[in-house]
């Protein structure tokens, strides 16, 4: 019957231990992760055993691979899976990993959420529909969109930062009469994805004041 032979930390990875079945390597796992699986030289290497290893070094793998992607850019579950599958991995074994490190908090659907809508707001403001959809495009759920949309706008921000679109765009307008001033506005807001509601709210009024102050 075949043994661990030695169980010994790999020189180039700090934290991690080879494990050795009769002198040879047959996998490299964390500390932690031998301790788990209660691993010890001179043990047994059963068919069980074996099983229970090589299903750890593959999630470990996942669990490396998906930290160096997230150590590039920040990425969501769904993006992550999506990359991992393509690279081979098996669906349950990049589940298993990706839950590691959802558990660990190195994988948040909700901070990258949170991370987008600040950087699709910072230039140029947008509404609910469209803060939503390029979330949802990003692979968030529909809810986990919302809310975090919903945390980031009241409805005195969505009319604050749909009047201060309006107002970088009204200058190019003046040329205009004020229903094609009035109608330009409110496509451009609908694109930006402000509801109706507000949108004419804040062209009704702001294209009002702009011609009295023109007059």
């Amino acid at each position: 019957m075949a043994r661990i032979s030695d169980i010994s930390p790999d020189p180039r990875r700090p934290g991690r231990l080879r494990i050795f079945v009769d002198e040879k390597i047959v996998a490299t796992l964390g500390r932690s992760r031998v301790e788990q699986l209660s691993l010890s030289v001179d043990q047994e290497w059963t068919s069980v055993l074996r099983q229970h290893v090589e299903a750890e070094a593959a999630i470990d793998a996942v669990v490396r691979q998906a930290m160096r992607m997230l150590n590039r850019r920040a990425m969501t579950r769904a993006e992550m899976e999506g990359k991992l599958g393509e690279r081979g991995h098996d669906q349950d074994v990049v589940a298993e990993g990706l839950d590691r490190l959802e558990r660990l908090g190195a994988l948040d659907d909700a901070q990258v959420g949170r991370l987008m809508v600040a950087q699709l707001t910072r230039d140029r403001p947008a509404g609910a529909a469209l803060l939503v959809e390029k979330l949802c495009a990003r692979g968030l759920s529909e809810d986990l969109a919302e809310r975090i949309v919903g945390d980031h706008l009241s409805g005195d921000d969505a009319e604050a930062s749909a009047r201060a679109l309006v107002e970088q765009r009204l200058p190019s307008l003046r040329h205009c009469d004020p229903p094609t001033r009035a109608r330009r506005l409110a496509g451009l807001l609908a694109r930006r994805g402000f509801d109706e509601q507000t949108i004419e709210s804040v062209v009704g009024a702001v294209v009002e004041i702009d011609d009295f102050e023109s007059a």
